[in-house]
Order: structure tokens, then sequence, then C-alpha cells
């Protein structure tokens, strides 16, 4: 039987003329199955104007805190720049061509297209299509090639790194629009969160990206790419190392102990010092057992968190019928719903069937419903609502 796979959370930060849209996603490791939020944030304008950066740091930490308020919890995130930055080429190479050899070609192609030199930008490509080729001729592969300022792709990663966000992807805008269009990768999301999603498409798109890749990304670069798994193979070598160590210490302890125990001439202080020796070395391995079941601890409650937010997720999707959800909003277990409704039967029906979820602490309840009266025939009266409840801290 196969382990249960733990479940993905991303965000999609896109940075665009009407201000910064935030998206925060889950799901399995192979598809999305809900959305946490969806909104435009409230960045200060002495930090960002439109799609440019003022203050990469500020930026970076102004997200930290915001982040941090909401409690979100990611395994990174999916950044975007401005298309327009973007300068495309495509090159045909041959399809033959893989790794370092396609890397060293690829660059010596471009630098014969690009007015200034490779290392003040940042280049990223994907494969294109296959050229049909001429008799005794190897095929050709057409590769899309995007190139960027370094500079705005710099300003991106010190956000991040400010933030105490991982990079997954910096992508054109456009590109991850695309991904919005394609409605068989929305089809697994609920219909009230992909409605609430669209409306900040870019930033949807991005969050996509887990699941869907296959576009241009300048960061993580290849180069960094190659120093993680460099990094990587060094922390296991590192750990296993250091288990090594710990337990071979721990057995000499023993045996030094054992021996000062057998030998009836030994030093009394010798044996009390052994003994001490291997309470500190008990203390150390208990300390680090009791740090290990904390971090399962707070694993096993971010999964449950994760279930519950699928259970309403499904409730305003399938049952919210008559009803159009503006916002969902979850803080420490505290969770709200608001919109509006064509009638008050509609908020109770929607009431109920949230109530008959075994997710709640204290059980949904409609802090505000008032009745908004249409200024025009034309247009329907509608009721607005905010639904508060408190989540279970597990399940």
């Amino acid at each position: 039987m196969r382990g249960r796979q733990a479940p993905r959370t991303v965000a999609g930060l896109a940075l665009g003329t009407e201000g910064a849209d935030w998206v925060v996603m889950t799901g399995s490791p192979s598809a999305p199955d809900g959305l946490c939020c969806a909104e435009r944030l409230p960045v200060p304008p002495w930090l960002l104007d439109g799609a440019e950066i003022v203050d990469a740091q500020g930026l970076g930490v102004w997200l930290r805190a915001y982040v941090q308020d909401r409690d979100h919890q990611v395994d990174g995130v999916f950044l975007s720049v401005d298309t327009a930055w973007v300068s495309e080429y495509l090159i045909p190479l041959p399809q033959a061509l893989q790794g370092d050899d396609l890397h060293f070609q690829l660059m010596a192609e471009l630098q014969t297209l690009w007015p200034g030199p490779l290392a003040d930008v940042c280049v990223a490509y994907e494969p294109a299509d296959v050229v049909a080729s001429a008799e005794g001729r190897s095929a050709l592969h057409n590769y899309r090639v995007g190139v960027i300022a370094r500079a705005h792709v710099l300003a991106l990663e010190q956000v991040a790194h400010a933030a105490g966000l991982r990079v997954l992807a910096i992508e054109p805008s456009a590109h991850a629009v695309q991904r919005t269009q394609m409605p068989e990768r929305l089809s697994a999301l609920p219909v009230a969160s992909t409605a609430l999603g669209l409306q900040y498409e870019v930033a949807l798109g991005l969050a996509l990206g887990a699941w869907f890749p296959g576009t241009l990304s300048f960061s993580p670069s290849r180069a960094q790419r190659a120093q993680h798994r460099r990094h990587a193979w060094w922390t296991r070598m590192a750990t296993g190392a250091g288990a090594g160590a710990l337990l071979g210490c721990a057995l000499a302890v023993c045996l030094s102990w054992f021996t000062a125990w057998q030998d009836g001439g030994a030093d009394a202080t010798e044996v009390a010092q052994a003994l001490q020796t291997a309470k500190q070395t008990e203390a150390a391995v208990q300390a680090e057992w009791l740090q290990s079941q904390a971090l399962v601890d707070w694993l096993r409650t971010q999964a449950s968190l994760q279930q519950h937010t699928m259970q309403w997720s499904r409730v305003l999707a399938q049952e919210a019928r008559g009803v159009w959800v503006s916002g969902v909003q979850q803080q420490d277990g505290h969770w709200v719903v608001q919109g509006e409704a064509l009638s008050s039967a509609h908020v109770h029906h929607l009431l109920q069937q949230l109530k008959a979820l075994d997710i709640w602490a204290q059980a949904p309840h409609a802090m505000r419903m008032q009745f908004t009266r249409a200024a025009s025939s034309r247009v329907m009266s509608t009721w607005q609502f905010r639904i508060e409840a408190d989540l279970k801290a597990s399940l």
C-alpha cells in the first residue's frame, strides 16, 4: 500500500499596473483542489509603483508581516514580470542536443541576436516544436528563448528573500494567464474558488504553475538549481555523518562505562564522569526526539487545516446556489465568509449545510445580514451577509 502523499500549498504574487495580487492554492502533488485566499494586497505606494518595485527590501519585510498575520503557510511563491520587459526569440537547434551542450549552443546563438552583453540579463528557454527536417539532415527543435534585464529578476528575488519565501519560478505574466484559459486545469477547483481566483487571473495562473509548469522561468537560474542540488547532497551527507557520530559517541561512552565497571580497581571518579557523559548524551538524544515530535505535531495540524479547507470549499461550491461569495478568510482557526444572496432563505440554507460539517469548534453563525435595495428596477435587490465560525484544532 502506498503512503499518503503530503499536500502542497503555494502562492502566486503578481505585480501589475493595478497593484499586487496574491493567491494561495492547495492541492495534492498531482492536481490543485482548493483556494485558500485570493485578494489584492494593500501595498503602500512608497514600496510599489504599479509593476515597478520601489524598495525591494521594504516590500519583502512588509509582505512577511502580512503573510504571518494571516498565517499563510506556503511551500514557496511564484512571481511574475511584466511581459513587455521580456524579449522572446525562436531558435532552431538539432534535436539531439541535450544538457550542457544544448545550453552552450543556445547561448552562442543568442549572442548573435542580443545587442548587449548576456551578463546583464537573465535567460530562460523551453522547447516549442519540432521542425520537419530535409532529407539527410537531423531533425531540428525550436526553442522559445526569453531575455530580461537581470535587475528585474534580482529585485523580485530580494523581495521573496526578505519575506522568507522560497522562489519557485519567475514568469512573464502573459504566460501565467494562458494557464487559466485551459478549463481542464481548473476543473478540480470548486466553482466558487474558480470564480474568485479568476478576478486575479495572473496570480491564479502563477499558482497553477506548481502543477502545470511548462513555460519560461527566469528563476531559479540554471546555476542556482545546480547549487541547490549540491547543497541538498551535502546536507544529506552531513546529516548521515552527524547521526553516525552521535551513535558512535553513545556507543563509546557505554563501552567505556562498562569497561570501568568491570575493572574492580578503576577509579570511582572516572566511573562517575563516564556516567555523567552518558546522561548528557541521553539528554541530547531526548531533546532531538522531542523536537522531531513537535515538528510532526505541527505537520499534523497543517494537514488537518487543509482537510477543513477542502470540506468547506466543497460546500461553498456545491450548495451556494443563489449566493455569491465575495471573500473567504481563515486566520488561526477563525473562519469568515462574506458575500451577497438573492434572499435570506438562501443564506439560511448555506448556513445549515455548513453546520452539518464536523470541522467546527464553534458552529457557523450569521454575524451580519442586511437587505440592500436595488437602485433600479433592472437590477435585483440582494442580502449582504457575513458568516463567522471557529475551526477545530485537529480532525
